[in-house]
């Protein structure tokens, strides 16, 4: 939902959709998903299978690391754009899945920091360029589940079954 009002004083007072404690628990149920989808892939198609012109899938799992990590640094701790964590040299999936459980952390351990009044603070994001916190977090999940939506092609066309996320049709 979106405010005509953006004062510290009405985003104290006004009633919000969901919670951040919810949103969250949201994305970190995606991250769950997608952390699972990395599991399904072997070594060897993790790091070499694609369809067409598209990236192997390790390829995408390394830019949501990097994207992601930069992100929550610039939305949580607001530092400058270019510090953050390079992960080119990682060639092993063990390596990758340990730095998703960094990033995940990073997350979980500097959510609490921010206010509500932050998720209405523009910041300067990766391609987003300037955008609110709040578009920023959304571009970042969608972001995901798109490159998820292109593993489950890949898992797809190798005749393997990928996991089924049902967390959303859950009570």
């Amino acid at each position: 939902m979106i405010y005509p009002y953006k004062t510290a004083a009405t985003l104290k007072t006004r009633r919000y959709v969901i919670h951040p404690t919810e949103l969250l628990a949201y994305w970190q149920d995606h991250r769950a998903h997608t952390k699972q989808l990395i599991e399904t892939f072997s070594e060897e198609t993790f790091f070499n299978y694609s369809i067409g012109e598209l990236r192997p899938f390790s390829e995408i799992v390394r830019e949501l690391i990097r994207i992601t990590s930069l992100a929550v640094r610039v939305i949580i701790k607001e530092v400058p754009l270019q510090k953050y964590q390079t992960t080119d040299l990682v060639h092993s999936k063990a390596r990758l899945l340990a730095l998703w459980d960094e990033t995940t952390f990073l997350i979980n351990t500097n959510w609490d920091q921010l206010s509500l009044e932050r998720f209405h603070e523009t910041v300067s994001f990766w391609t987003l360029k300037e955008c609110k916190v709040y578009e920023a977090i959304f571009y970042l999940i969608d972001n995901e589940i798109h490159h998820r939506g292109q593993a489950c092609v890949y898992l797809r066309s190798l005749g393997v079954r990928h996991p089924i996320y049902t967390k959303i049709f859950s009570s």
